[in-house]
Parts: structure tokens; sequence; C-alpha cells
């Protein structure tokens, strides 16, 4: 039968010295083909947490395409995902929700609402999981049923405002990505629109409300440009000596020259002499955020000059744009 030993495997002498030095078969002493030196390069990864500034983060992902592989897949591979995706929406739409993970609350852990979902889960923290199983029982009739499941409830006044807010934001940014795409000539196989908002109900009112404060504080005042100039264009007017009126008694809001570059020599090490540490920038806390979309998963992508957009892609941005568009109008009760 044979013995089996724990370890690595033996690799004959001429075999290991043709090997080419990688993190597999190097000994764990020795520190590689660069010695431990820094790699000379312009080229970085930039990772980031696209959850990481939210307290309840509630996360939707929808994988692009009707097609899912690239050109280097192999013919079992590619007959398997296509029949993926003759399958689901991913054939008929263009996008397929791959997973959601949306939060419930803690009290909802043990209880029987949201219960009913074949492939949820809820686990100790109040959220739920839906895996991969779960979009694909979509068709392209009843997919908006996933999109419902992931905004907030909507059987209040309440939620259906959250939802409503939700659905508005998540259109016009899918629309932008749609406009970015349309005007490249790229492909991404099997890339992801990744939503996330914030599913505590405290912090998701705090910022909506603060966020309506700013606009309304625009609306009333004008906005500022960061060089000084007043845009009063909304709903005052600028007087001879450079102020913006608005309406009623409000105190005019006074004109700030243009701002001028300065030269090197100006501005000296400015920013030196303050004590400010680079690490402690980065560790000041981030701002509250009421939702994001990133694209995401797009290891197979590479531009294409002179083949067009990528309607792969593109197909199923639409499709996202639509339902959401459709969920605004439907969460209109709280409004």
């Amino acid at each position: 039968m044979g013995t089996l030993s724990l370890g690595s495997p033996e690799v004959p002498p001429e075999a290991a010295a043709a090997a080419p030095a990688t993190a597999a078969n190097l000994d764990i002493s020795d520190p590689g083909p660069m010695k431990g030196k820094k790699l000379e390069t312009g080229l970085s990864i930039v990772l980031s947490n696209a959850a990481g500034h939210f307290t309840r983060p509630c996360i939707l992902d929808c994988k692009l395409g009707a097609r899912l592989w690239d050109d280097h897949a192999p013919e079992p591979k590619r007959a398997r995902l296509d029949k993926v995706a003759a399958q689901t929406t991913s054939g008929s739409l263009g996008f397929r929700v791959a997973g959601m993970r949306v939060y419930r609350g803690e009290d909802s852990v043990n209880s029987n609402s949201h219960k009913d979902q074949e492939f949820a889960t809820f686990d100790a923290e109040g959220y739920q999981g839906y895996n991969k199983l779960y979009g694909r029982q979509f068709s392209e009739k009843d997919v908006a049923k996933a999109f419902r499941t992931y905004l907030p409830c909507a059987d209040t006044a309440v939620g259906q405002k959250r939802a409503h807010a939700l659905a508005k934001r998540f259109e016009k940014d899918v629309a932008d990505i749609e406009k970015v795409l349309a005007s490249q000539e790229s492909r991404m196989v099997s890339a992801s629109l990744l939503f996330v908002y914030e599913g505590d109900t405290e912090t998701f009112d705090a910022v909506l409300a603060a966020e309506k404060a700013v606009k309304g504080f625009g609306k009333r005042w004008g906005s500022v440009s960061v060089d000084g100039a007043v845009d009063a264009s909304v709903e005052g007017k600028m007087d001879g000596k450079g102020r913006g009126h608005g309406r009623g008694d409000m105190t005019p809001v006074e004109f700030i020259p243009p701002a001028r570059s300065f030269t090197n020599a100006e501005l000296g090490d400015i920013g030196e002499d303050e004590g400010v540490d680079e690490d402690e920038e980065e560790d000041e806390e981030e701002e509250p955020e009421l939702y994001t979309v990133k694209i995401i998963d797009f290891a197979h992508a590479k531009w294409t000059p002179s083949e067009g957009p990528d309607e792969n892609a593109l197909q199923g941005v639409r499709s996202l744009k639509k339902i959401f568009g459709e969920l605004k109008d439907e969460f209109t009760g709280g409004i």
C-alpha cells in the first residue's frame, strides 16, 4: 500500500538546482534572491477595506457578465461556467447575486424572521449571510426580490425612507460606472460590483441627516469653492462689494479673494516643524459613510484598444441600474 512520510518531498539535487527560487522551495533561513533588499519598482499594490468605514456593514456582491471565463480557461471550465450563466441571471441580465451579508440585529438571531431562506445563515453578531447558491435561484423576473432582501426593511415608513435613499444613491453610482466603462476599451472577466451600506440604523440616520444638512446649507448660502470664489447662483446675488446675500436677513457670505500659487522658496519647509507624523495622520478616525459602490475582482482585466467597450460587463451594469431605479420608485412611502 506504500508509506506516508511527513515533511517536504525529496527533490533530486539536479532538479533543485534547476528550479527557480520561490517561496515554495526556499529554505526558511534563506532570505531569497533579493537577499532582503527592497525591490526597486514604481508599481505598488494598494489594498483597502471597503467595509472599514461602517459600523454594521451590509454587503452585496454582484458578479458581472454572461461570459465568466477568460481566454486562457480550459474547455471544461468554460463549459461549466457557461452552464451556470445559462441557468442564472448571468445569462439573461449580465449579472448574478454572488453573495450577501446583511445586519439584522442581535435580537434576530433567535427570531423566526428572515429564517425562511434556504441558503442563508445567522451568526452571533446578528448578521445574515447568503451564500453563492442564493443568487442562482433567481430568474430575471424575480431577481429584484434579492435586492429587497438586501436593502433596509421597508415594512415601515422609516424603513422605506432608508431603502429609497440607498436605491437612489446606488442607481446614481452605477450610472456613473456605466459611463466610465462605456467610454473605455477594456475587458473585465468575472469582475463584480460590491455594494456596502451602513446597517446600524442610528448611524445611518445620523449620516443621512448630516448629509441633508450640508445640502441645505449650500442651498441657503451658496457654496464656496477651494479658491474662495462664492457661488451665489442658487439663492442669492452678488452685490458690488463681492458679497453674496441670501433670502431674508441672513448674514452675507464674505467674498474671499482667489488663492494664488506660491514658490518653493515662499513655502519653505511648512509642516515639518509642526511635529505631524504621517502615521498619526493615517490613524485618524475616518468619517462614517452611508454607502459605497466598488468594482472588485478585476484580476482578469485588460485594455483592448480598437475593440470597443466591454459590453459583457456593461449588460450587467445596465441591468443593475434599472433594478435600483425601479426600487427607488417603489420605496416612496416614507418620503
